[in-house]
């Protein structure tokens, strides 16, 4: 029997007590392998982000059953279109786990042709848009890695068969699906690497502006700082300073101030800090 349910459907199947509760109460790990049956649980993802965490699914398989479980009528009305029909239950399943991969390469690729069109744009954006849309693509990516990592290991479970529910074809079959789905794992994580390289020479450009600001400010300060000391200076309250009686005074500490000032952009600009 292959059929596609929702969970709540369950009750009707009239399964095991200890095993309703337990595809229920969402205690599954990535695989769980019994005598007579196996149990798959997965949030099934795409590149694109289409799906969220109602796109959990839960796979039983036996000799005579294969029970999927979808929490969403969404993720069932998809499934049902992607089960192969007419086929044993470990082909059907093979089916079923290649139709849900079969466009993640191309959603890879589409993907990451997004990512680098940001990374082009963000000259031309704010920083906080930038800063936006690599927070997005690092959560996404982590999603997919979570998911292609479960997927690994449900595949590399299945072709051990350490419970002989899958004939010798089905041990090669889902071999061969475990090398495919590595290479989708190894994408996810070449990209999440590169979104994470995006994100340091994001920070390490806002450290430069950060510099240059600082720079400005430095410079600045050391161009006033010859006219904040004449002003500290002359506003001592010394009554016996023969610069206040003398009629070239004022001119004389505006032009010093000003020379100063001068000598200093000269310097600066010589330096190359201007």
């Amino acid at each position: 029997m292959q059929q596609i349910l929702l969970a709540e459907e369950i009750e009707a199947l009239k399964l095991e007590q200890r095993l309703t509760d337990h595809i229920r109460g969402g205690r599954l790990g990535y695989f769980e392998g019994f005598e007579n049956h196996s149990l798959m649980a997965f949030a099934w993802n795409d590149p694109r982000g289409r799906r969220g965490r109602e796109a959990e699914v839960v796979v039983y398989l036996s000799h005579g059953d294969l029970l999927v479980f979808c929490r969403s009528e969404t993720v069932r009305a998809e499934i049902r279109d992607r089960l192969p029909r007419g086929q044993s239950n470990e082909r059907a399943l093979y089916g079923l786990f290649v139709e849900m991969l079969r466009d993640d390469m191309e959603g890879l690729d589409e993907l990451e042709k997004r990512i680098t069109d940001a990374e082009d744009a963000a000259l031309k954006s704010s920083h906080s848009v930038y800063l936006g849309k690599i927070v997005r693509y690092r959560k996404l990516l982590l999603r997919m890695k979570r998911y292609y990592t479960r997927l690994d290991a449900i595949f590399d479970n299945l072709s051990a068969n350490a419970n002989d529910l899958l004939s010798a074809e089905g041990e090669k079959l889902f071999a061969v699906l475990m090398n495919r789905n590595h290479r989708l794992l190894d994408a996810a994580v070449n990209l999440r690497d590169y979104v994470t390289q995006m994100r340091e020479a994001y920070q390490a450009q806002i450290d430069i502006e950060q510099n240059s600001l600082m720079k400005v400010f430095t410079v600045v300060t050391a161009l006033s700082t010859p006219v904040t000391v004449l002003t500290g200076w002359y506003g001592m309250n010394f009554a016996r300073m023969p610069e206040l009686s003398w009629s070239w005074g004022y001119p004389a500490a505006f032009g010093v101030s000003a020379l100063v000032t001068l000598g200093l952009i000269v310097l600066f600009r010589k330096k190359r800090w201007l």
